[in-house]
Formats: structure tokens, sequence, C-alpha cells
């Protein structure tokens, strides 16, 4: 993807994030379903990530674990695995970390909802090529926004999902990344 168009992806994603959370914020009306209030909840999402300055999208994956303070609030904590993404010179990059975030959902259906979400990405990246190799870490701030659905089962959550992270390579550069992703969330 080009970088405009990326830009032009985060502004709206960091939008839609506060979009959200404002409603449910301010919002006064009954909620139907989503998660509900007071429940744990295990899951696992599987899906793409695109890096701004390589070429090759790769699979990512997270497993986490959360909790849903309200009808509307939560968080959830997880370990990123953003992938290993190859360029035809033999550039690869590897990236994973630990996600601490806030989310806000918006059911607006009796079984699907929308929702946002806001936290800390704590990440390590190592970046190699033939004969040498840059490594980071640090945190940095991750947004999120998406769709979920329990139509085929209460204690099961279907959830389509677009994420923005930012990471480095210990050589001075920063790599934006997006990931769209699939997750199966049990709760209890």
């Amino acid at each position: 993807m080009n970088r405009p168009f990326l830009s032009y992806l985060k502004q709206i994603g960091k939008r839609l994030a506060l979009l959200l959370i404002l409603v449910c914020a301010t919002s006064t009306a009954g909620f139907a379903q989503g998660l509900p209030a007071g429940s744990l909840h295990v899951g696992i999402d599987l899906g793409i990530v695109d890096y701004d300055q390589l070429s090759e999208a790769t699979s990512a994956g997270q497993i986490f674990i959360g909790y849903q303070f309200s009808e509307i609030w939560g968080m959830d904590i997880g370990w990123n695995d953003l992938g290993d993404p190859k360029t035809l010179e033999d550039l690869r990059a590897d990236t994973d970390g630990i996600a601490l975030r806030l989310y806000a959902q918006l059911p607006f259906q009796d079984y699907l909802s929308l929702f946002g979400r806001i936290g800390a990405l704590s990440w390590d990246s190592q970046l190699s090529e033939v004969g040498r190799s840059f490594e980071d870490s640090g945190t940095d701030l991750t947004v999120g926004a998406g769709i979920q659905t329990n139509f085929y089962s209460e204690a099961l959550i279907i959830r389509g999902a677009f994420d923005a992270f930012k990471s480095g390579y210990g050589n001075g550069e920063t790599e934006n990344i997006l990931k769209y992703s699939v997750a199966l969330l049990f709760h209890f």
C-alpha cells in the first residue's frame, strides 16, 4: 500500500475509535448483546499485516484474555505476532509484543456490535539482511476498530477488526503496521 493511503486509513481509524468511545460514553440507552458485563473472555485472532516500508504482507496472530467491566467497557491483554515479512532484497522483519487495550462496544442489533479500542503495544523488532541486523524495542500507541457478532452462540463471539501499530528497528527508522484480522472469543 502507498503511504498516502496508509495515512488516510490511520486518520479514519483514529476518528472512528474516538467517535465510538464518545457515543458509548454519552449514551444512556439500554444495550442489547455484545460481551455481557462481568464476563471473562479468551480469544485468538488470525489475520494479515501490512508494513509500510516492506513490500510483502504476511500472516499475523494474537492470543488474548480480557474482562468486560460493563455493557460498554472492557479490557484485554494479549501476545501479538506481527509476522515475518520478507522483501525481494532479502530484507526480513520480525515483530512481536504484548498489547494492553481498553475497548468500548456499541451493540446496535440483538447479535451485532461495533467496537473501538485503544492501548499500548510493548514490542520487540528485528530487521535483518545478509550480513547485518538491527534490533529495537519500545512501547507505542495502538488503535483499532471493528464489528463483532454472537449470531451463532451466546458463548462464542466472532470479530472482524482493523488495528494500527508502530515499531522500530534500532537504525532510526520507524514502521507503521496495519493488521486486518478475524477473531474468535469465548466468554464465560
